[in-house]
C-alpha cells in the first residue's frame, strides 16, 4: 500500500474520514463468494448495495442524505405502527 498515514495529519490530527473515502475508493479487494474471487472497489460496493437497500440512484452531496432520513423516518414510522 502506498497510503503513508502522515499525509492524513494537519495539525497534530489524523483526518480519518479522508483516509477511509481514499482507501475505500483507490483499492481493489477480493471478495470469495461460492468459491470464486470477486474483486471490488469497495465504496463503489457500498453505494450499490445503499442504493438497492434504499431503491434510489446514488446523488452526491446533500440531497441524498435528506431523501434517505425521509425514507428511514416512513419505513420507522411505519415499523412502529
Amino acid at each position: 500500500m502506498d497510503i503513508e498515514l502522515y499525509d492524513f495529519i494537519e495539525n497534530g490530527t489524523l483526518h480519518t474520514i479522508r483516509l477511509t473515502k481514499q482507501f475505500n475508493f483507490r483499492y481493489i479487494v477480493g471478495k470469495k463468494s461460492n468459491g470464486k474471487t470477486e474483486y471490488i472497489v469497495p465504496g463503489e460496493e457500498f453505494k450499490k448495495m445503499l442504493s438497492q437497500r434504499y431503491e434510489i440512484l446514488y446523488i452526491p452531496g446533500m440531497k441524498a442524505r435528506i431523501m434517505l432520513m425521509e425514507r428511514y423516518k416512513m419505513q420507522m414510522a411505519t415499523s412502529i405502527a
